[in-house]
């Protein structure tokens, strides 16, 4: 298994490393395409990744985040609430798929246990700021480090059991830059996408662990030229950006592919109707949509 490195102090953290060469993604990019399940998990008391798109675990008696449970107490309250997951027909398309992961409660291990290898999936691991644990009254917070750490083991140990031949694709996001320069740092397997709201909320983001100016202020997650600056320095692949924007002002997608990024776009269906069919002009090379976050490949374009 692959050893995950630990991230120094911030004096040598990775958004201040040297830059690589632009353009060092192209053979990257040409081999992300098809369609992943976006998938969020967070990471237990105890260091296990698990399947949770909200800040606050459906417990009524008590206000306790993903962080303040064990894997067992977590796995004990999905069988109580009826939200263990059970087997994934490989017949199922990726929206019964998804549907039926996104009301379930289980471990990352698990998931990808019954998951048939021949889906992808896109990652987002959320990470909870000050501003959130603070609002949400959350006990306890892992360190970036053994959160990153805790999802890369799974990846690997759940990759070697199927074999190379069956290798998953695996593409990771997370509104928070920090957990993305990490996660991109101390592997490199797998594309990592920094995703952002510009700040501001939408009620049309693919999770609700999205992160905007009142969760943490970052100028990362306020400016476009500052979050596409600071992909192109991390070396990351490219951004996953509000789709009502993007569609607005075209402009924001063609600046970020000028710096050798690949540019995703997430929304409502009315706001990325404009985007469908993955059309060259639009300047977008991935819609998330529904839970299915599809890439284009326009290299097939005549």
């Amino acid at each position: 298994m692959p050893s995950t490195r630990r991230l120094p102090s911030a004096q040598n953290s990775p958004s201040n490393r040297p830059t690589t060469p632009l353009g060092a993604h192209s053979l990257t990019q040409s081999s992300v395409t098809g369609s992943y399940l976006y998938v969020t998990v967070q990471v237990t008391r105890d260091g296990h990744p698990v399947i949770c798109s909200q800040w606050l675990l459906a417990e009524d008696n008590y206000e306790l985040g993903v962080a303040d449970v064990t894997l067992s107490q977590y796995l004990s309250l999905a069988e109580r609430l009826d939200r263990k997951l059970g087997p994934l027909e490989s017949s199922s398309n990726l929206q019964e798929m998804y549907t039926t992961v996104v009301h379930s409660m289980t471990s990352l291990a698990h998931l990808l246990k019954v998951l048939p290898p021949s889906v992808g999936v896109c990652l987002e691991v959320a990470y909870a700021p000050v501003r959130v644990r603070e609002r949400h009254g959350l006990r306890h917070h892992p360190s970036l480090n053994d959160t990153v750490d805790a999802v890369l083991r799974t990846i690997y140990a759940t990759s070697s059991l199927e074999g190379q031949a069956a290798r998953r694709n695996v593409v990771f996001t997370s509104f928070s830059p920090d957990i993305c320069s990490a996660l991109n740092w101390k592997q490199p397997n797998y594309p990592v996408f920094f995703a952002s709201q510009y700040g501001q909320s939408n009620a049309a983001c693919p999770s609700a662990t999205a992160l905007s100016l009142a969760d943490a202020h970052d100028y990362r997650l306020s400016s476009i030229g500052a979050a596409v600056e600071w992909c192109k320095m991390n070396n990351l692949l490219g951004l996953l950006l509000d789709g009502n924007l993007l569609g607005k002002i075209p402009s924001l997608a063609q600046g970020a592919k000028d710096f050798g990024l690949l540019v995703g776009a997430f929304g409502r269906p009315d706001d990325l109707s404009v985007f469908a069919g993955g059309n060259d002009t639009s300047g977008v090379d991935a819609l998330l949509q529904d839970g299915i976050l599809t890439y284009f490949d326009h290299s097939k374009r005549v």
